[in-house]
């Protein structure tokens, strides 16, 4: 019985991981866990994600003796330890919540709703001991574990009769301090490869600036000018791979080489409303859609750019 329920609540975690690892690939999470401080709006994103893990480790639960044997904390105690105690309160009451409402798992209802809760909030004052820590995946393994057995204490002190959740307790107890906090573990770990793979994403854009500054140098010695420009913008483009890149002085188009270049021509006056505004206020700008650059042609095939001013001394030349 204890091996098979080890065995089903290790399935679970399971199908968890696979959640949290698609998760990761997805730009907009990618981009939420590589923000030092999270605003109202991520906090609520994140409230919304690990609160619905939270209630689909309950619908997974094994039944065992009236109550059930489930992966419910793993959703909620990683919640809190990446948004911090408003997060993982939150993320306890929805899950913890969830777990009372629907009166899942008989007699234990309230006890597992609430220790969710309790579990929710000691996850989110963690937070700055896992950031801190120089072994995260450990740190949420012994954390997790500890949640768990503080889980099964408030089983039993709420749970009536007293003798029914001893004897719940002693099948359930090790199998879900185990696979519950070995979940935790491993969901953090997986947000620490996200975070590793940032971090090697960061240093090779920084790195590949340095060598475009050192390839490019040698021309921008000699002044910005059509011919310096030209060379520039092609070393750019065959070192970024973007489509195109563009050079102006403050009236004129100096080069352009790549996508548009058929109108964006060497000596022409400046053709796109962005550009002209970056000119004015030397800062730069984002060009999402092709209606955001406002090119004057309409067959222009740019559908997004990133226009920066070229300052020399402060003063904004191209």
């Amino acid at each position: 019985m204890l091996l098979l329920l080890f065995q089903n609540l290790f399935n679970r975690v399971g199908i968890i991981m696979v959640l949290a690892f698609l998760m990761t690939r997805t730009k907009l999470f990618r981009k939420l866990i590589s923000k030092g401080n999270l605003d109202k709006k991520d906090k609520v994103l994140l409230i919304i994600v690990f609160g619905l893990f939270g209630i689909v480790g309950t619908y997974t639960g094994i039944p065992v003796n009236g109550a059930l044997a489930n992966a419910r904390v793993v959703g909620v105690f990683v919640g809190g330890l990446l948004g911090g105690p408003f997060v993982g309160t939150m993320c306890g009451l929805i899950a913890g919540g969830h777990r009372f409402l629907t009166d899942i798992g008989g007699f234990t209802a309230f006890s597992c709703g609430f220790s969710t809760f309790v579990e929710g909030i000691m996850s989110g004052f963690l937070r700055k001991r896992l950031e801190s820590s120089s072994n995260k995946t450990l740190f949420a393994l012994m954390a997790g574990i500890f949640a768990e057995i503080i889980q099964m204490i408030i089983i039993l002190t709420f749970s009536k009769p007293f003798s029914k959740a001893l004897d719940l307790v002693k099948i359930i107890g090790m199998p879900m301090i185990i696979t519950n906090g070995m979940g935790i573990a491993i969901f953090i770990a997986i947000i620490e490869s996200v975070h590793k793979d940032l971090e090697t994403a960061a240093a090779y854009q920084a790195q590949l600036a340095l060598k475009i500054a050192s390839k490019t140098l040698k021309y921008f010695r000699k002044g910005l000018n059509e011919d310096t420009a030209f060379e520039a913008a092609k070393i750019i483009k065959n070192m970024t791979g973007v489509k195109a890149v563009a050079f102006t002085d403050m009236e004129k188009i100096l080069a352009h080489v790549g996508i548009g270049e058929d109108h964006h021509l060497s000596g022409s006056p400046i053709k796109t409303k962005l550009t002209k505004e970056a000119l004015k206020t030397g800062e730069y700008v984002i060009a999402n859609n092709k209606s955001e650059i406002g090119c004057d042609n309409n067959r222009c095939r740019l559908k997004s750019a990133i226009i920066v001013p070229l300052k020399e001394n402060e003063k904004v030349i191209g």
